[in-house]
């Protein structure tokens, strides 16, 4: 019996390792949230965050865990009422790069803009879920700190951009915590926000949202405000922080395996 249990628990973790990268949550604005997210350019401050003042503020999602390894229990199961605090400065300045749309000619270019950013994405869930996570004060269903190299992206005065971040490209640095969510030693994790309504636009042209206008250009994204969403992935799939029951029920039954083998050779002598 206690070598069937090590069988089984060598070919739960063969199957995880050999895995996809699984999208284990998403999040949405909350209805009729509004732009709550912005890209702070004041001169002095360049921050990608929650909120539209100068410092990031908690603002209201909904927040849904999809692939995870082990039962979630009721409370986290289907949509959850959670906030979001993103604060993230620059860590470079924008980068554009010309693209040609309608090669050779090329008389219709777009100009595609990065942001690099880096820092932390915090979800705590609106309910308390007592006796199972790690730190009821705070309930944190999520939590990212990362590094993204491209970071906001998008063509020139469009009015839509993404957040990527992807912990095996180089440049970039993600890391999951959760007080309900193990991610044990990942091989891959995955940010991706997608941001549309901006406003007034994504550039760097300091006065004007031309797709093709060219000058002046700033060092940093012009400030904007969006409505955002997104996704959380990783390889291996994450599992529930609480995993004791049935690991006890494994050892009992290897305990009770190490028992009959005693009992079996003292019977032979």
């Amino acid at each position: 019996i206690f070598l069937r249990v090590i069988t089984i628990g060598l070919a739960v973790c063969t199957a995880a390792a050999g895995s996809s990268i699984f999208t284990f949550a998403s999040w949405t604005e909350r209805s009729g949230g509004g732009n709550l997210f912005e890209f702070l350019n004041s001169g002095a401050t360049h921050e990608f965050e929650t909120g539209t003042g100068s410092s990031p503020v908690s603002i209201p999602i909904t927040f849904e865990f999809q692939s995870v390894s082990g039962p979630l229990p009721l409370a986290l199961q289907g949509p959850i009422n959670a906030h979001m605090t993103i604060s993230a400065p620059a860590t470079g300045v924008a980068t554009t790069t010309p693209v040609c749309l309608n090669p050779p000619s090329c008389s219709n270019t777009k100009y595609f803009t990065t942001q690099p950013v880096g820092g932390t994405i915090t979800i705590t869930s609106d309910t308390p879920v007592t006796g199972l996570d790690h730190n009821a004060a705070d309930d944190i269903l999520l939590q990212v700190i990362f590094g993204a190299s491209a970071g906001l992206q998008g063509f020139r005065g469009d009015g839509v951009a993404s957040l990527l971040s992807d912990s095996t490209s180089v440049g970039d640095s993600v890391s999951f915590t959760s007080d309900y969510l193990n991610f044990g030693l990942p091989v891959e994790e995955q940010i991706s926000m997608s941001f549309t309504s901006l406003s007034p636009c994504f550039t760097r042209i300091t006065n004007s949202c031309s797709a093709t206008a060219t000058s002046p250009v700033g060092t940093y994204l012009r400030q904007f405000t969006a409505n955002g969403s997104g996704t959380f992935s990783a390889d291996p799939e994450p599992y529930t922080q609480a995993p004791e029951p049935m690991m006890m029920s494994l050892m009992g039954l290897g305990a009770i395996g190490l028992g009959l083998t005693g009992r079996l050779k003292r019977k032979k002598k």
